[in-house]
């Protein structure tokens, strides 16, 4: 399972790939700007994107609309994280398809329990075994 993480704080990364490897095993790469993001989601193919909204150059919103305009990446579970509550631009993530919706400050118990909510059974991640 592979995650893409896109926000401009990197702090904000930093959390979510240290909780999202630990809690669900998953491989994470980050980026810190929409046009990174695009560039990621083609080399990496990642299986799940965690966007924030509010970012400097290109937003989360052209970032989605960009990806739901591409074949290969209409069916592409992504999750929003914004601090923004205009009710508007919620609207607008829900009509191009977003997966999600965090509101910020992230809570790491919610972040993992709606990624696993999205996840097929197998994909989850199983805590490592020790070898014998």
């Amino acid at each position: 399972m592979k995650i893409l993480v896109v926000d401009d704080d990197a702090p904000t990364r930093l959390v979510l790939r240290r909780l999202l490897g630990q809690q669900l095993r998953c491989e994470v790469v980050d980026a810190a700007n929409g046009m990174v993001a695009l560039d990621l989601v083609n080399r990496e193919a990642p299986d799940l994107v965690l966007l924030d909204l509010q970012m400097p150059g290109m937003d989360g919103i052209e970032v989605l609309h960009t990806l739901r305009t591409w074949r290969h990446t209409q069916q592409l579970p992504v999750i929003v994280l914004t601090s923004e509550t205009d009710e508007s631009v919620v609207r607008r993530c829900l009509a191009k398809g977003v997966s999600g919706y965090l509101a910020k400050p992230l809570q790491p118990s919610h972040v993992a329990e709606r990624i696993r909510r999205l996840l097929p059974p197998d994909a989850q991640g199983e805590p490592e075994r020790q070898a014998s």
